[in-house]
């Protein structure tokens, strides 16, 4: 779940928030889709490297009987909360950085 943060984090620093009229909008690039397909392909190069490079499974074993998790649906478990945990640490930093955004200033009348 702590990558899931520090993806979210990184997700959320490559979107700029800005106001256009009463509407905060959100605007993300090439980076913020590096990022996701950075955190995806690590997903997916464990989940690989899981089932078909021996040394790795012997390293996951070794973790898994140290830290007590208990078979493949925990580790599946994990990369879903990780991906939850993405999701909604970008959802809440974009939302907190939006109410920050100060309103545009109407002209006062004379």
């Amino acid at each position: 779940m702590a990558l899931g943060v520090i993806f979210g984090g990184l997700a959320s620093s490559a979107s700029q928030v800005f106001r256009q009229g009463n509407k905060v909008m959100v605007k993300s690039g090439w980076l913020y889709a590096s990022i996701w397909v950075a955190a995806t392909g690590l997903r997916v190069a464990f989940a690989e490297l899981a089932t078909y490079n021996p040394a790795v499974q012997a390293w996951i074993v070794n973790f898994s009987i140290h830290n007590q998790i208990t078979g493949p649906e925990a580790w599946r478990a994990g990369f879903v909360l990780m991906a939850l945990v993405m999701v909604m640490t970008r959802i809440t930093l974009v939302t907190v950085r939006g109410q920050l955004i100060q309103p545009a200033t109407q002209p006062q009348l004379a």
